[in-house]
């Protein structure tokens, strides 16, 4: 599975004196990163992570005393609820006409309900080539 990629962004702070911001990231209860950043930083950038982690983000200000303010946490579980694109393409084209007496019949033992279709085969001369078709049953 492709890792899931996150983007960390919190508010400047109104705080005048604050000279740095302090992230942690804890993943699966394992401390992975600890960083100080600018002050003014309000993007911390991607990060990436596995499907089902369990995440918790913690920020927290620095003054020009040296002052640290309370943690702000966020916890998450990182999850991939993206759905893939939809198909490019759908290709139908006509391969041959099948004349009705060339089909196979099949076996008495094969019990269909009235209300379902039947396959048919049929193969050509050559290398041996099977076709499976469904056609309503009569």
């Amino acid at each position: 599975m492709n890792d899931l990629v996150y983007n960390i962004r919190i508010p400047l702070t109104q705080s005048k004196d604050v000279i740095s911001r302090k992230l942690t990231l804890t993943v699966n209860n394992k401390n992975m990163l600890e960083k100080k950043y600018p002050g003014n930083t309000v993007d911390f950038g991607e990060f990436f992570f596995k499907h089902n982690d369990n995440v918790l983000v913690g920020i927290q200000d620095i003054d020009d005393a040296g002052n640290v303010s309370l943690k702000l946490e966020k916890k998450f579980i990182a999850r991939d609820t993206t759905s893939p694109d939809k198909p490019l393409n759908i290709d139908v084209y006509f391969v041959r006409e099948q004349f009705e007496n060339s089909t196979t019949s099949w076996p008495s033992t094969t019990s269909w309900p009235s209300t379902t279709t039947k396959p048919t085969t049929s193969t050509t001369l050559g290398p041996t080539t099977t076709t499976t078709t469904l056609r309503p049953t009569t």
